[in-house]
């Protein structure tokens, strides 16, 4: 039996598949026949008198063949067939958990994710620290647009073999996915990080409870703890950032000052997220339009629910300019007319019409028609209903205007305030840009001639989490 063993081997080496499993497999037929007629029956029946060494080595021998010529299929894109190669490896050597994670792979290229993931799960069943049945998992979770998931797989993963070929890359990419880009030019803004820490140093004493919503790295939060507040409080909804502001509070010293929640302020309660209200609200969760992160819902949530009726609110208030505007470059980045000679207008239906872009208006050559006027004033210590109001602009130099621009002061407190105007040295936020409806959607909102002196009818509306414009 030694010999068959060593002859399968060296077929095996050579690649010849067929003839190593049918050695093996008539070598095995042999084997159980033998064991039935030599054996009690019962015992062959019930499983409880272990099979003798050489059938298992030629088993395992099998199983490894059935492994390597799976391999061997997948490297050829022969998916089905390495599917059945690993499939019957598996049932020879159910508790080999490489077989486990190579059959969930074949799997997973094929598209059965829930197979891939019933594989994987079993290879770590038998091998828990199996750090590439992780990582796979956790590009099932990804495929299926499960980012939490995926993440909380890879990086998994990572703590148990930070080498694992492909694994920082594909936690990288996921990364890209979750967390906005706008994070960094946030972060490296110093004077919106200058007026937020110059606003919380005046306003929080020794037993001031600060709640911070909208955590991103937990810079707010770290500022209100250095500032002196006896406890500060944040939430943010989105898992890895969450994750990542709580290691970097800790890696600041501050982790006991500081409580960290993964949820959005409207799932926070009093008793258990919170000990008590909070007399200080801090929050950056302000869009270029303003309203679009939800700012309102969530700080009228939190006067009713998480504050004291006396709680300081940073910001306290808001206000939005806006200003005509001229700009083909602009016009053209969301809309089209022909296109090598044909008519693609009808494209347009994809084209933003109800809200705005989102840039630095200096990177596009334009022109303000109009000097800049007052939108709306927020007071987010006051309850903030829809409204709508109309705009009467004096336009003041002759052109084309193919929309309105608009920003934002925003007053920490009655002395401190950061402005977004693209009139201004630039800020983290860009400027939003509404451009007038192109046919065929609405040929009443396309591009207009106006004339100076000419006063132009705008309504601007509401519904507290955008902003909109409407050419009268």
């Amino acid at each position: 039996m030694e010999e068959i063993r060593v002859h399968a081997e060296v077929l095996i080496d050579e690649q010849r598949w067929s003839e190593a499993i049918t050695l093996l497999q008539t070598a095995l037929r042999q084997k159980y026949l033998e064991l039935e007629h030599h054996a009690d029956p019962q015992i062959l029946l019930d499983g409880s008198h272990p099979l003798p060494q050489e059938i298992l080595a030629l088993e395992q021998v099998l199983a490894q063949c059935h492994s390597r010529q799976g391999h061997h299929f997948w490297q050829q894109q022969d998916l089905i067939a390495a599917a059945q190669a690993y499939r019957s490896a598996v049932e020879l050597d159910p508790h080999n958990p490489e077989f486990l994670l190579h059959m969930g792979g074949i799997a997973q290229s094929l598209g059965d994710f829930a197979e891939a993931t019933a594989a994987y799960e079993a290879a770590l069943a038998l091998k828990p620290d199996y750090a590439e049945a992780y990582a796979n998992i956790g590009s099932v979770k990804a495929l299926l647009y499960d980012y939490d998931g995926a993440i909380a797989a890879y990086e998994h993963a990572y703590t148990l073999n930070p080498q694992l070929i492909g694994l920082d890359e594909n936690l990288n990419r996921i990364y890209l996915r979750c967390v906005p880009r706008w994070h960094f030019p946030m972060m490296n803004d110093e004077k919106r990080n200058h007026a937020y820490d110059q606003a919380l140093r005046k306003a929080i004493r020794p037993d001031s409870h600060v709640l911070d919503i909208g955590s991103g790295s937990g810079l707010l939060a770290m500022m209100a703890a250095r500032a002196g507040a006896a406890l500060t409080t944040t939430c943010e909804k989105v898992l890895p950032v969450a994750r990542m502001a709580e290691k970097i509070i800790a890696a600041n010293g501050l982790g006991d000052r500081i409580r960290v929640h993964a949820k959005v302020s409207h799932e926070l309660h009093i008793g258990t997220d919170l000990p008590r209200r909070a007399n200080i609200l801090v929050s950056e969760i302000f869009d270029v339009g303003l309203l679009a992160e939800h700012a309102i819902p969530a700080i009228q949530h939190a006067r009713s629910h998480l504050l004291t009726e006396d709680a300081q609110i940073l910001p306290c208030a808001a206000t939005v300019y806006g200003a005509l505007l001229e700009s083909e470059a602009l016009y053209y980045e969301d809309r089209v007319s022909t296109a090598a000679g044909f008519d693609v207008s009808l494209f347009n239906t994809f084209s933003s019409r109800y809200t705005y872009l989102q840039h630095h208006l200096r990177h596009f050559p334009h022109r303000l028609l109009s000097a800049p006027v007052p939108v709306f004033e927020f007071d987010f210590t006051q309850t903030i209903p829809p409204a709508q109001k109309e705009l009467h602009i004096p336009i003041h130099t002759t052109g084309t205007c193919h929309g309105l621009v608009f920003w934002f002061r925003l007053w920490l407190d009655a002395e401190i305030h950061i402005d977004t105007s693209p009139l201004l040295p630039d800020t983290c936020w860009m400027q939003a840009i509404q451009l007038w409806r192109s046919p065929p959607m609405s040929q009443s909102e396309s591009p207009h001639t106006v004339t100076a002196n000419q006063v132009i009818p705008i309504l601007a509306t509401h519904n507290t989490t955008y902003i909109t414009f409407h050419w009268q």
